[in-house]
């Protein structure tokens, strides 16, 4: 069976990407390398997101 990359199009604001960005960029990264290994690593459960509620 061939794999094929899919877009994905996500919505975040401009000084998030822009770190990020920046960031990935001293790593020696795209932005969208950055985001296939996260969502990799994500999918497989080897990455997980707890988010809290602001009191």
């Amino acid at each position: 069976m061939t794999s094929t990359d899919t877009t994905l199009s996500v919505r975040v604001s401009e000084r998030i990407k822009k770190s990020a960005e920046t960031q990935a960029k001293r790593n020696e990264l795209s932005l969208s390398d950055v985001i296939r290994v996260l969502l990799k690593e994500y999918a497989q459960g080897k990455i997980r997101i707890k988010i809290e509620q602001d009191k």
